[in-house]
């Protein structure tokens, strides 16, 4: 991250790489086959960590600040990132940190109701879509600081909200997505 946040992906060389992390080509090329694919391992990483993470919260907008934890806290990089071809590994790193947290919050608002797997897999999605587009927006436009807000209007929303797309989703079968395979 360090070296992304001097340089633009393009810019990172393999040479830049071992020379940062004071190890030899070979070593590099053990562990990776080329600069994409050492970044995918950085996200993987971090989506092993957030998994990890033993600092769960019970806040909705403590666990989304948690999961873009590693883009505030790196947004030269980040940007650097978005701006490249490896723009992927961002949305794959939100989309997993996004499911994996609200996930949590869903099963707990499914608790009353006869809300199947399918239905806690919609919900969960439907939801971690739009924090993970909101997010995006935020990188992509490059904003200087997130809206200091922006967390706890994620909660509320999911809070205001949560109980009537479970609801519709239980009353309105033929609209339920078809089955996973």
């Amino acid at each position: 991250m360090d070296l992304l946040a001097r340089k633009s992906v393009d810019k990172i060389t393999v040479k830049d790489v071992i020379e940062e992390a004071d190890i030899n080509r070979n070593t590099f090329y053990y562990y990776y086959e080329n600069i994409p694919s050492l970044m995918d391992a950085v996200f993987e990483q971090e989506i092993r960590k957030f998994t990890e993470s033993t600092e769960k919260s019970d806040s909705f907008a403590q666990e989304y600040l948690r999961a873009v934890a590693l883009i505030r806290n790196n947004r030269r990089a980040i940007s650097h990132v978005y701006q490249s071809e490896d723009r992927k590994a961002i949305s794959r790193y939100l989309e997993t940190a996004a499911e994996l947290f609200v996930e949590r919050f869903v099963r707990k608002a499914a608790e009353p109701y006869d809300l199947g797997e399918d239905g806690i897999y919609y919900v969960t999605h439907f939801y971690s879509y739009a924090v993970v587009g909101l997010t995006m927006h935020f990188i992509r436009e490059d904003l200087p600081t997130m809206d200091e807000n922006l967390p706890e209007r994620i909660e509320s929303t999911f809070h205001a909200t949560v109980d009537q797309i479970i609801q519709d989703y239980i009353r309105f079968p033929e609209n339920r997505p078809p089955e996973k395979k």
